[in-house]
């Protein structure tokens, strides 16, 4: 049933694509590669200089393409419960369901911004197939770990909803504490807050594969073992979870 419901989440997303008229497929992909061409525009404008020898535009694009996929998958779960909770009051899916309904939709968003920011970077940049796999497996750990976050703050936001205003305004703000845009000095006051930001860790070293430089693995490993965690204890308590959440919403 989950399956299905996830399939024609997919479906509506192209369907409502199509409905923009007979240039749908340019709305596609224009839509959500205009907010990366945006940033681009920081790196062209030589407002930034140049980092570890990376061009401007592209250590813009690959940090603000990693930071929407992560900064996304903590934020969509609250707004996937905000859509879908009549679903889940008629018992029409589980609270595994509500949580994830928005990766179908969502994640064709994310995935044509990816693809096209590697685009942009492969042709500009040499990129090595260990560099680029290295890359990947620090991405998807990154959003693995941000969904499991995004996934026990949701819940607490079906209890209280309030709480949700306050992780938007957090979540926004760390781009700036991210890297994304503009690089953390290498002064010493900040490299505590360099570990114990998981946004600069999983963004930082994904940038660092994708470009050949150094990787901490350490760190990544780390933030990437507490994501199981977290993953484990929702697998294993959703059940225990998801009647009281039913009773208190009761």
């Amino acid at each position: 049933m989950r399956l299905a419901f996830y399939k024609q989440q997919a479906l509506n997303y192209c369907h409502k694509q199509k409905e923009q008229g007979g240039i749908w497929w340019f709305w596609f992909f224009v839509i959500p590669i205009s907010s990366l061409l945006a940033y681009m525009l920081l790196g062209y404008l030589k407002i930034l200089p140049e980092q570890e020898g990376i061009p401007r535009h592209l250590y813009i694009i690959t940090g603000v393409t990693l930071w929407l996929l992560f900064s996304d998958s903590v934020l969509m779960p609250y707004k996937s419960i905000n859509q879908y909770k009549s679903y889940f009051t008629r018992r029409e899916i589980p609270l595994g369901g509500l949580l994830t309904a928005w990766i179908p939709e969502r994640l064709i968003t994310l995935g044509i911004q990816l693809l096209f920011c590697l685009f942009i970077v492969l042709g500009a940049w040499p990129i090595e197939l260990y560099s680029l796999l290295i890359f990947s497996l620090i991405t998807i750990a990154g959003f693995l770990f941000f969904n499991a976050v995004g996934s026990l703050l949701a819940v607490f936001g079906l209890l209280f909803p309030s709480l949700s205003k306050l992780i938007e305004t957090l979540n926004r703000f760390m781009i700036f504490m991210s890297a994304a845009i503009f690089p953390l000095p290498d002064a010493e006051e900040v490299e505590l807050l360099k570990i114990i930001n998981p946004y600069y860790v999983f963004l930082d070293n994904g940038r660092s594969a994708l470009f050949g430089f150094d990787v901490n693995m350490l760190h990544v490993a780390a933030w990437f073992g507490l994501a199981l965690f977290f993953m484990m204890f929702l697998y294993l308590r959703l059940p225990k979870i998801e009647s009281s959440v039913r009773e208190f919403l009761q």
